[in-house]
């Protein structure tokens, strides 16, 4: 498994930054390449789910999210299955100027020694970069809004 880390301070409570972070329908806004999303009416509930289609570097795919874990403003987990499977967290917690977002994704990718060689050379890179990416259109979007 490979294990990408991002997180980052946001002026605002947990609260409000959970306000967008748990709403499925609000995460094309932030979460950077989803092109689709379907959403399963009990999510973010335990066992609710939410299927995705990215497109990165002109590759799509579909990923689904299945809701293992969900604390309202403070962790959300999910099991991802698709081309990648692995799990997802998202986190947040109350620093002194407003609140801090994390985000760790622990996956692992299909084709053996190949797939291995292309994870180090390309996809975790483009990983991380999604990811800090998704967390400063986060900061953005909850800072406009309060």
């Amino acid at each position: 498994m490979t294990i990408v880390k991002s997180d980052i301070s946001i002026a605002a409570t947990p609260e409000q930054v959970d306000a967008i972070a748990s709403d499925p329908k609000r995460w094309p806004e932030w979460y950077a390449n989803i092109e689709k999303i379907r959403i399963d009416p009990v999510f973010p509930d335990v066992g609710g789910k939410v299927e995705i289609t990215c497109n990165i570097v002109g590759v799509v795919f579909k990923v689904r999210f299945s809701q293992q874990e969900f604390i309202p403003a403070h962790k959300s987990v999910c099991t991802i299955d698709g081309r990648f499977k692995g799990t997802s967290q998202f986190m947040v917690s109350d620093e002194e100027s407003g609140a801090r977002a994390f985000m760790v994704l622990d996956y692992s990718v299909p084709g053996g020694f190949l797939g291995g060689i292309a994870n180090s050379v390309f996809i975790k890179v483009t990983i991380q970069g999604n990811l800090d990416a998704s967390l400063q259109n986060m900061k953005s979007l909850v800072e406009s809004e309060i």
